[in-house]
């Protein structure tokens, strides 16, 4: 069993990565990507020395920016499996987005002042009480539990901070464009992967274009995230539907944070892991 898609305290999950090694191998997973935002685990080859028994691809859920058909900028996620974390290009990229998240914070912050009279802390502050490379809304969430201001993360995301709540902040960082985040990964020999297709409120249309230029971009080696968690069976089959017609690979992903709504790791197919390793290989994604 596998799971393509999850998070530690490097970005914004509760356990650590060696925590989330172990509590993989509990449930019996025979694959663990580590996928935190926009950061790299650095240390992985320590955790592969360890506990050989679960093999841990290199990972990452890069933040991209994407103009659809329509002409609107969206931010998409790409997951990367695989890939060399050390790459310049790699590390080019990281930093970018992660130089870019400070204004985007700020303007939450101020938000939750203006808006909704919440006065919760400094940008310093929040990165003073938090262990992680990245800084995002999720830290925001867990600052406001903290203070008292809500029950819980979910309860600071529906109140204030999800879209269309008073202190939603939309398209406020210029993320690295999806092409160079492609370029980066597959070039270094990883598997591209678009993360939950579902959550970027795209018509059929935009899904299709986006679709289409991700194949050409990809070279045999991209994917998408057809076994995800939060979706239902009719939605899986849709996305195995476009992933076919796309020539793209299966990707498999709880989204486990360790808290949310996602309650647990994934366990699916080792069989998907597979053919993304004989995609690099061959080249040929079928």
């Amino acid at each position: 069993m596998i799971d393509l898609h999850t998070h530690t305290t490097i970005s914004d999950g509760i356990y650590s990565p060696e925590e989330l090694v172990q509590r993989a191998i509990k449930l019996g997973l025979k694959v663990l990507c580590m996928t935190d935002h926009n950061a790299v685990n650095e240390n992985l080859e320590q955790l592969r020395s360890k506990y050989p028994q679960i093999i841990l691809p290199t990972g990452c859920e890069f933040s991209c920016h994407y103009k659809t058909i329509r002409g609107r900028i969206i931010r998409l996620h790409i997951g990367g499996i695989g890939f060399d974390i050390f790459d310049s290009d790699i590390q080019r990229i990281l930093k970018h987005n992660r130089d870019s998240m400070r204004p985007y914070v700020e303007k939450i912050l101020s938000k939750l002042q203006s808006e909704c009279g919440i006065k919760l802390c400094t940008y310093e502050d929040l990165v003073s009480r938090c262990n992680s490379k990245t800084i995002g809304r999720k830290h925001i969430a867990v600052e406001m539990v903290r203070q008292g201001f809500s029950k819980d993360v979910d309860d600071a995301f529906d109140t204030y901070l999800g879209k269309d709540k008073p202190a939603y902040v939309s398209n406020a960082i210029y993320y690295a464009s999806l092409s160079e985040v492609v370029a980066a990964i597959v070039g270094t020999g990883g598997i591209a992967s678009i993360c939950h297709l579902y959550d970027y409120n795209l018509d059929a249309e935009e899904i299709e274009g986006l679709l289409s230029y991700f194949e050409t971009i990809t070279y045999n080696q991209g994917a998408m995230e057809v076994y995800y968690t939060s979706y239902n069976e009719q939605q899986r089959q849709k996305l195995k539907f476009l992933a076919d017609k796309h020539r793209l690979l299966y990707s498999a992903a709880s989204d486990f944070h360790g808290d949310g709504k996602v309650k647990e790791l994934g366990r699916y197919p080792y069989e998907l892991y597979e053919r993304m390793i004989c995609a690099v290989k061959t080249g040929d994604t079928y």
